[in-house]
């Protein structure tokens, strides 16, 4: 498919998509100013370079978790992807492997998805996706997207705590991450507790809005774990460049959400595939214009706040 950066995905999405899906897809909480904060942070860093350097080869392997992968990304979850692509959620899987990585419905709902009538086709003729992770949830109807979201809630349990985490980490015998983790002190305590390392994110924006960018408070995390545990990065990764900045900054890896959502939502698993192509294809030329031959070179002294 014919796309040479990620906001060229993101347009593609947005004219195959209803108005609906797409904001759902895009948009943040409240004002967005979490959202574009993002975004902001990586632009306020400027690159340097290193000079006479050779870099006709340039290596993206990299270890993630203790597990060698082919580049420093993973992929982020993301909910309803179904909705923009049937069978989306496989799809991006796919993509990813290749590369070693609800709404309820108004009158207006109705005249938005009847202007994307390919969309609109699937929908009708197959059925709404069913959502995977609230399979088995006790739902009177869960066809019934009300029905769905307020079952959600009442299963969510807001006491949710450090004691809860410990003892999942007695029994569960797999990688231990914390997603979320802004403040020093809570990366420390997630490494005290046993967890195998934590991602600094804010979620997308999608939560609480006017927080902290998560490019921003990585510095501040990465210090505090101190080699101790792994630390991934999630928000507002759009391009290669975004992805060297987080590692000169201390993130082991990057975890992608909207980019590879842009792609699947605008043509499946090969709009997929194409935002991992786009986002590697910037990193190595990242690299090499900054002369680093390897993930390792990749260090703090080439940025400039």
């Amino acid at each position: 498919m014919k796309a040479f950066n990620i906001e060229e995905l993101r347009k593609q999405a947005k004219r195959r998509l209803p108005r609906a899906v797409f904001d759902f897809i895009d948009g943040g909480a409240e004002d967005e100013s979490t959202l574009r904060g993002n975004r902001a942070a990586f632009g306020k860093v400027r690159l340097l370079r290193r000079v006479l350097v050779g870099v006709s080869e340039v290596n993206t392997e990299t270890t993630i978790l203790g597990k060698t992968a082919k580049f420093p990304i993973a992929i982020a979850p993301t909910g309803a992807v179904g909705f923009g692509w049937r069978g989306g959620d496989i799809a991006v899987a796919k993509a990813a492997a290749d590369f070693g990585i609800p709404f309820r419905f108004t009158p207006r709902n109705v005249l938005d998805f009847a202007t994307r009538p390919a969309w609109a086709l699937d929908m009708l003729l197959r059925g709404a996706p069913q959502l995977e992770n609230l399979t088995g949830m006790t739902v009177a109807d869960q066809k019934r997207t009300r029905n769905i979201v307020s079952s959600v809630g009442r299963d969510q349990d807001p006491s949710l705590d450090w004691e809860v985490i410990k003892r999942v980490r007695d029994v569960w015998p797999g990688k231990l991450l914390i997603k979320g983790v802004v403040l020093p002190a809570d990366a420390e305590r997630a490494v005290s507790v046993g967890c195998d390392g934590v991602i600094v994110s804010n979620h997308g924006g999608r939560q609480l809005d006017t927080e902290l960018a998560s490019f921003d408070a990585l510095p501040g995390v990465a210090r505090a774990i101190g080699g101790k545990a792994s630390v991934l990065l999630d928000g507002g990764i759009r391009r290669g460049s975004d992805i060297f900045k987080a590692l000169a900054r201390g993130a082991e890896a990057v975890m992608i959400g909207r980019a590879t959502y842009y792609g699947v939502c605008a043509d499946g698993e090969a709009g997929a595939r194409r935002a991992l192509e786009i986002l590697s294809d910037e990193l190595v030329r990242t690299m090499q214009l900054c002369g680093t031959r390897s993930i390792a070179e990749i260090g703090p002294e080439l940025l400039a706040a």
